[in-house]
């Protein structure tokens, strides 16, 4: 009986031990998931405002296309009307110059 209870305080000591080795182990990796989780967050983060900036910057750049293009198609416009007025302006010209040669 006397070897069966050392036995049984050695497995209660062992086992003590076994379990502060798995608490700690435990800990540890509880501290690292929560870093983990930490870090994939900051990097998530970051690459979140990385693509704003980018959206940002190219979303500009449409902007000014389209303005750019604007300005053109007003120009042209312009330019369009202004020849059809010059063209009217000659067949009243050419018509006033024909109407005086022959009156």
């Amino acid at each position: 009986m006397l070897d069966q209870s050392i036995a049984f305080s050695a497995l209660t000591v062992v086992s003590k031990e076994c379990s502060q080795l798995v608490d700690a182990e435990f800990s540890k990796l509880q501290g690292a998931i929560d870093d983990l989780g930490t870090s994939i967050g900051n990097t998530l983060s970051l690459q979140k405002q990385d693509l704003e900036r980018t959206y940002k910057s190219e979303m500009r750049k449409v902007e000014v296309e389209i303005e750019n293009l604007t300005r053109d198609k007003n120009r042209l416009e312009e330019s369009i009307m202004s020849n059809e007025r010059a063209c009217q302006l000659e067949i009243e010209r050419d018509w006033y110059k024909g109407s005086t040669a022959s009156g």
